[in-house]
C-alpha cells in the first residue's frame, strides 16, 4: 500500500536550512533515500555517518553532536539573514 501523504512531496516547501543525517548501515532508511531527501530540500545538506544505524542519535549521540556542530552556526546565520539579521 502506498502512503498518501508522501514527505517527498512536501520537502521542496521547507524553507529552513536542513541537515539530513543518515547512517550507512540504516536498515530502515536507505542512503539513496537520504540523498533524495537532501536534494529535494531547497536548503538541504546531507551528512552520512559511516557505520551508523537508524538509531544513531541513541547509539552514537556524541558522534552525532560533533558531526552536526559545524552545520549549526551556518544554518543559524542563514536563517537570521532571512529575517533581516535578527538573531
Amino acid at each position: 500500500m502506498a502512503i498518501a501523504d508522501r514527505i517527498e512531496d512536501r520537502l521542496p516547501r521547507v524553507a529552513a536550512p536542513t541537515l539530513v543525517v543518515a547512517g550507512t548501515r540504516d536498515a530502515l532508511v536507505s542512503v539513496r533515500w537520504a540523498e533524495q531527501a537532501a536534494r529535494l530540500l531547497p536548503r538541504g545538506a546531507l551528512m552520512l555517518m559511516t557505520g551508523a544505524t537508524h538509531t544513531l542519535n541513541f547509539v552514537y549521540p556524541h558522534s552525532l553532536a560533533f558531526a552536526i556542530a559545524p552545520f549549526l552556526p551556518h544554518a543559524m546565520q542563514r536563517t537570521a539573514d532571512d529575517v533581516g539579521g535578527v538573531q
